[in-house]
């Protein structure tokens, strides 16, 4: 279930029937790409991604014509993690994201999100979505590199 809510310029525009294929492409075939684009009110959408063996590479670019707030709360069959690189602009969620940094989150059976974007502004993010039984066979496959991985942070230098 996905549930989006559209604002602009304070004036909550119509988008719950509109947008969830934007936000919730996680298709399970192959090297199968899927591309959306979405154009409302000034604020357009356009995500492409590419899923291959439990991972999902989803790249979103927004254009912002005013204030927007885009908020999406959807209910996941499995949990995702989540690597997000914006490869330029700003938005805003929790805190501020700006070009070259990068947020990683586990989404849980429920998330909510609110996105914001400044008039006339432009962000491009790319995510790396990781599936669950992805991030198993990483752990059950890699468990000395993952091993070194978690016991080295914290300290000065990696040794691997």
């Amino acid at each position: 279930m996905i549930n989006c809510k559209l604002i602009i310029d304070g004036k909550q525009r119509g988008l719950v029937n509109d947008f969830p294929d934007v936000v919730d492409l996680h298709t399970m075939t192959d090297g199968i790409t899927t591309t959306v684009s979405r154009n409302i009110c000034g604020f357009s959408v356009k995500v492409r991604e590419l899923y291959f063996r439990g991972i999902s590479l989803v790249n979103h670019r927004y254009t912002a014509d005013a204030d927007v707030q885009l908020r999406v709360r959807c209910k996941l069959e499995n949990p995702v993690m989540a690597m997000g690189y914006v490869r330029s602009g700003i938005v805003w969620n929790e805190y501020e994201l700006r070009r070259n940094d990068v947020a990683l989150t586990v989404q849980q059976h429920e998330d909510d999100t609110c996105l914001k974007f400044k008039a006339a502004s432009s962000v491009d993010v790319f995510n790396i979505l990781l599936m669950p039984e992805f991030v198993q066979s990483l752990c059950d496959h890699n468990p000395d590199v993952l091993e070194q991985f978690v016991t080295s942070i914290g300290h000065d230098s990696l040794s691997w």
